[in-house]
């Protein structure tokens, strides 16, 4: 599981984000054309893995910034999925989809954003992601 695993599963899980945005709306890294707004896009904006040369077989610290972008018909449906998505995303030492969340830290919330050729409303929030993992092999 990744980062953008774990917060499309706590955006998924919250219903009154749910009510707003359904979890056919809730993306991670592209959102298709023609998709009913308001929609979600999750995407991986850095990630570092903590892992010491003698940990080749054991679960690694892996800290990620996500950021979780809101696409809106209105400006109003824009503010209210930032909100909720800032409440729906929430710290502390869990387990989600079975791997180990060591914590959740919010950090910026972006602008608001105004396409006027699409008329979409758009703006982001990021979280840093601090979670159990394993590092990807490296290529022969």
């Amino acid at each position: 599981m990744s980062d953008t695993s774990i917060i499309h599963a706590l955006l998924a899980s919250n219903a009154a984000l749910m009510a707003l945005v359904p979890t056919e709306r809730i993306r991670i890294g592209t959102i298709p054309q023609g998709t009913v707004l308001p929609a979600i896009l999750i995407s991986t904006v850095s990630s570092n893995d903590r892992q010491r040369v003698a940990d080749n077989n054991k679960p690694i610290l892996i800290t990620a910034r996500t950021e979780v972008t809101v696409l809106a018909k209105n400006y109003q449906d824009q503010r209210k999925a930032i909100d909720l998505i800032g409440k729906a995303i929430r710290g502390g030492r869990r387990m989600v989809g079975g791997v180990l969340v060591a914590s959740i830290r919010t950090d910026i919330v972006g602008p608001d954003m105004h396409d006027k050729p699409l008329d979409i409303y758009m703006q982001s929030r990021d979280f840093q992601v601090v979670y159990y993992g394993s590092r990807a092999p490296a290529p022969q």
